[in-house]
């Protein structure tokens, strides 16, 4: 089995979109020293994309890539967090939906082979085809994720797998970007699960779910709503969740009327088009 490790200084952000949000950065790795990792995307609707350079693998082999990630999901359960792997014959080309591979790692799509931390150990095992280079892609949206070098999980033999004891209540993974890992002011952060909190109206929760407006009907229930009646404590995660709901509404608009903008620049440089076609072939 051939080996590929994440490397950060290997790869590069897509900045085709101008919302993207990427970075090297230097983080504490698990032994106590520096260790550059990759971070890319934030919480709001903005598409967030790293690649690999460009590699010639042999067709037919068997490869596995190595990662640890750490973030990557939302309390929305609606964020893209994907690693894609892109063949072609062409070095330069960045975007092919045709023979990309898509491989989810959010909401246990793919098992991690090892949960340490917060972080998440990745192996993904893939066959190379008969392309000529192929790229390596993360590709993020509505949620930080953080991918950081690994070795093998041999390596790790000795690190004892520490998994969240509340994974099957909370609506999203360790994130990084809370010192707890999780936000505090809310109904899942560690404090309020441990003392009880409003776990107990939580206990069906599905943290793989899915919902188009984020709104997963046992949190929101039974985090804001007792028995029909709004808690006076309440009122403001309520807002709060009204707030989010109205920057994820004002974001759609954003998106359609760009793309109206960039349909109206197409339609404006089809018909200049015609318009030369037309001239050339006047008699």
């Amino acid at each position: 089995m051939n080996k590929i490790y994440f490397d950060p200084r290997e790869w590069f952000e897509l900045k085709d979109n101008t919302e993207s949000v990427a970075s090297r950065t230097f983080i504490t790795g698990f032994e106590g020293k520096l260790i550059e990792a990759y971070t890319l995307g934030d919480w709001r609707f903005h598409w967030s994309e790293i690649i690999s350079k460009s590699m010639e693998l042999e067709a037919g082999k068997e490869y596995v890539f190595t990662f640890w990630l750490n973030g990557g999901e939302n309390d929305q359960s609606n964020e893209v967090c994907d690693f894609r792997i892109l063949f072609s014959d062409n070095e330069t080309e960045l975007y092919n939906r045709d023979t990309e591979y898509i491989f989810k790692l959010n909401r246990d799509y793919i098992k991690p082979v090892k949960k340490f931390a917060g972080w998440e150990l990745y192996e993904i095992p893939f066959t190379a085809v008969n392309k000529k280079f192929t790229r390596l892609k993360f590709v993020q949206m509505s949620a930080p994720l953080m991918i950081m070098p690994a070795k093998d999980l041999e390596f790790y033999k000795d690190y004892v797998d520490t998994v969240d004891e509340f994974e099957g209540i909370r609506p999203q993974r360790n994130n990084n970007v809370f010192s707890d890992g999780w936000p505090i002011d809310t109904w899942y952060s560690t404090k309020r699960l441990k003392s009880g909190g409003n776990s107990t109206n939580n206990n069906n929760f599905n943290r793989n779910s899915n919902n188009d407006f984020g709104f997963i009907g046992n949190k929101f229930n039974g985090n804001a709503f007792n028995n029909g009646f709004v808690d006076n404590g309440d009122y403001e995660e309520l807002d709060d969740q009204i707030d989010d709901l109205d920057d994820r509404i004002n974001s759609f608009e954003d998106r359609i009327n760009s793309f109206e903008d960039r349909f109206s620049s197409l339609e404006d440089r089809i018909n200049d088009m015609q318009t030369q076609i037309m001239e050339a072939i006047k008699p």
